[in-house]
């Protein structure tokens, strides 16, 4: 099979999971980075073992306790990736980069804390 692309995503959690499925439907080819081990997921071991299984038969690679170490690239264009993985260092080269690794609050500095009733 002739891929249109291949992405990368970093992250494994639903957005990175929802969208490197997505796109392998679509004709691309998908490598997932997930920085941690599945144990340590927000999700039961059993639940995660059985999503790995499906998102490799469809063909997307997941790469567990993997560290990121350098970007380079241009999304859209060539992007490449190095990661760390049980003290091997891989090249991930693609066409795209997705970050989907969460996001945090920016609410501090919003006083909601004076809203209260």
């Amino acid at each position: 099979m002739k891929f249109l692309n291949t992405c990368l995503f970093v992250g494994a959690g639903y957005v990175g999971v929802e969208m490197s499925q997505a796109m392998r439907r679509f004709g691309s080819k998908g490598d997932v980075n997930r920085p941690q081990r599945a144990a340590e997921s927000k999700e039961d071991p059993d639940v995660c073992e059985a999503l790995g299984s499906l998102l490799a038969d469809e063909g997307i690679d997941i790469l567990l306790n993997a560290r990121i170490k350098q970007v380079s690239g241009k999304s859209g264009d060539s992007v490449s990736v190095v990661v760390e993985q049980n003290g091997i260092e891989k090249v991930l080269k693609g066409s795209h980069l997705l970050v989907a690794t969460g996001r945090n609050p920016n609410t501090e500095e919003l006083g909601l804390e004076l809203n209260r009733r």
